[in-house]
C-alpha cells in the first residue's frame, strides 16, 4: 500500500512538473511571437517613414535643384556663382552659395537629368538617416526606446529635409562615422574639414576634436583635399582660376541679405537667435556683416567657455581615479570618486559630462548661432537628444527643451497657433539652446565605449562572478 501510494505521489508531481514545462513553453512561444510582431511593427513603421521621406523629395527638392544645376554648369564649363541669378523670378536669390570645393561633389549630377537626380539624391538623404541612426545606436550605446520616441517627435524636421532636398544629413552622417572612430587614418580625417564646411560655421562641432588634426599628415591631408577640389572646380567652370572662383564665391555666399526677400533672411523661416536679434533691434536686411559679427562672437564665447569646462571635467576624471586606487576600491570610496569628489572630499561645482557629451553639444549649438539656418540644419541637435534620452528623461527641463526644438512651426492642431508663436521667436534656437544647456546641468553620463570594449567588459564581470561563487 505504501508502495502504490508513493507511485501515485510520483504520478502525480511528475504531471505537475510536466504541465509547468508546458505552461513555461507556451509562455515562452507568446513571448517570442510577440516579440517577433512589435519588431516587424517597427520595421514596417520605418519603412513605411522612409519611403514617404524618399517621395518628398522626389516631389520637390527644391534646393537640390541648385545642386542639380553646378553639376550642369561644371558638365558644360559655365559659372554658377552668378549673383544676378534669377533675378525678378521666383527663384531670385536660390544660387549656389558653397565652397568651391563643395561644388566639385555634383560634378556627377551634371551627366544625369533632374528627375533622375533628385531620386539618386533622394536614396542618398535616406541612406545617410539610416547610417546616422545605426550609429547612435551602435557605436554611442543609444537605446532603441530613445530612437523610436524621439524619431518620430523629429518627423516635421525631417520632412523639412527631405523637401528641400538639403546636404546636412549626409554631412552629419560623415561627421558621426569620424567621431565614433578615434583610431582612423590621419588621411581619411582630412575629409572631415571638408564636409563640415559647407555652411562655413558648421565647422564649430571640430573644435572640441582638435587633438585628431595636430598631426602633420592630418595637416597637410585636409590642405592638399582643399586644394585639388577647388582646383577641380576651377578648371570646370568658365572662371579658369582659383582666384577669381574665391572672390566669386564669396560675393556669393554674401547675396543672401540682397537676393533672398526679408521673410527668409529676417523672418519665420531664419530659425537664428542672430536674425531674431537683429530683426527686433532693426538691424538692416541689407546688413550681413553685423549678422556674421554676432554669430562670430557666439560661436567664440560658446567655445571657450565649453572648452574650458571639457578640460576641466578631464581634471576632475584625473582626481577622481587616484582617488579610487588611494582608498583601494572599497565601496565607499568608489561611490564618492564616481560622483566627482575633489581631493579634500567637497563637492565639486558640476558633474563631469564625457567627450561625446560635448562634441553633442557642440553640434547643437551650431544652428541656433548661425547667421542664416533654416529648419533642416536643426537635425544636428538630434544626436545630443537622443544621447541624453537614457539619462535625462525624466527630467522636465529634458522634455521642454525638445518640445520647443520639434514642435516649433507646428501647424497640426492643438499646436497650430503655439508652433506660429515658437516659430516667430526662433523656437527651435531655445530649444536647442536649452537641450545643450540642461545637459551641462544635469548629472554625468556614462563613459562612451564600443561594442568590443563593452563585450569584453561584460565576460571579465563574469568571470569575476565565478571566481567569487567558487572561493570559500
Amino acid at each position: 500500500m505504501q508502495n502504490e501510494a508513493e507511485t501515485q505521489t510520483g504520478d502525480l508531481q511528475s504531471g505537475s512538473a510536466a504541465r509547468s514545462k508546458l505552461s513555461d513553453t507556451s509562455g515562452s512561444g507568446r513571448k517570442k511571437l510577440s516579440t517577433t510582431l512589435l519588431r516587424a511593427l517597427m520595421w514596417f513603421g520605418f519603412g513605411a517613414a522612409f519611403l514617404s521621406l524618399f517621395r518628398s523629395t522626389l516631389g520637390q527638392a527644391t534646393d537640390f535643384r541648385v545642386f542639380w544645376e553646378v553639376g550642369q554648369a561644371l558638365q558644360q564649363r559655365l559659372p554658377f556663382y552668378d549673383v544676378n541669378q534669377g533675378v525678378g523670378s521666383p527663384t531670385q536669390g536660390m544660387i549656389f552659395k558653397y565652397p568651391p570645393w563643395i561644388a566639385i561633389f555634383f560634378y556627377p549630377f551634371g551627366w544625369i537629368d533632374f528627375e533622375t537626380s533628385k531620386g539618386l539624391w533622394a536614396l542618398i538623404e535616406v541612406f545617410s538617416l539610416v547610417s546616422i541612426l545605426w550609429s547612435l545606436r551602435r557605436d554611442f550605446r543609444a537605446s532603441l526606446k530613445s530612437i523610436l520616441i524621439l524619431f518620430p517627435l523629429y518627423w516635421g524636421i525631417w520632412v523639412i529635409h527631405f523637401l528641400d532636398g538639403q546636404i546636412v544629413l549626409p554631412m552629419l552622417a560623415v561627421f558621426l562615422h569620424f567621431f565614433s572612430r578615434p583610431k582612423l587614418d590621419a588621411s581619411a580625417r582630412g575629409m572631415v574639414p571638408i564636409v563640415m564646411s559647407m555652411k562655413i560655421f558648421t565647422l564649430f562641432p571640430i573644435l572640441p576634436l582638435m587633438d585628431r588634426f595636430k598631426s602633420k599628415r592630418a595637416i597637410y591631408s585636409t590642405l592638399l583635399l582643399a586644394v585639388s577640389l577647388t582646383g577641380a572646380t576651377a578648371m570646370l567652370s568658365f572662371e579658369g582660376s582659383i582666384p577669381v572662383t574665391m572672390q566669386r564665391w564669396i560675393a556669393a555666399a554674401g547675396s543672401g541679405a540682397q537676393q533672398l526677400v526679408p521673410g527668409h533672411t529676417r523672418g519665420s523661416k531664419s530659425q537664428s537667435i542672430v536674425s531674431y536679434f537683429c530683426r527686433v533691434t532693426d538691424v538692416p536686411v541689407t546688413d550681413t556683416r553685423t549678422e556674421v559679427v554676432i554669430a562670430c562672437l557666439l560661436y567664440l564665447a560658446a567655445a571657450l567657455y565649453l572648452l574650458w569646462r571639457k578640460k576641466s571635467d578631464a581634471a576632475a576624471e584625473t582626481i577622481s581615479s587616484s582617488e579610487i586606487s588611494a582608498r583601494d576600491h572599497s565601496v565607499a570610496g568608489i561611490h564618492s570618486a564616481s560622483n566627482g569628489s575633489t581631493r579634500n572630499g567637497s563637492s565639486p561645482r558640476w558633474n563631469t559630462l564625457t567627450s561625446a557629451d560635448f562634441v553633442f553639444i557642440f553640434l547643437a549649438l551650431t544652428p541656433p548661432f548661425h547667421p542664416l539656418p533654416w529648419h533642416h540644419l536643426y537635425v544636428l541637435a538630434f544626436p545630443l537628444a537622443v544621447y541624453r534620452f537614457d539619462r535625462d528623461s525624466n527630467r522636465p527641463l529634458y522634455w521642454l527643451a525638445i518640445f520647443i526644438l520639434t514642435m516649433s512651426s507646428a501647424r497640426a492642431i492643438p499646436f497650430g497657433g503655439v508652433g506660429e508663436f515658437m516659430e516667430w521667436h526662433v523656437g527651435r534656437a531655445w530649444g536647442s539652446i536649452l537641450l545643450a544647456v540642461q545637459t551641462l546641468w544635469q548629472g554625468r553620463a556614462p563613459e562612451m565605449k564600443t561594442a568590443p570594449e563593452m563585450k569584453t567588459e561584460a565576460q571579465s564581470h563574469t568571470r569575476a562572478e565565478v571566481t567569487a561563487k567558487v572561493e570559500p
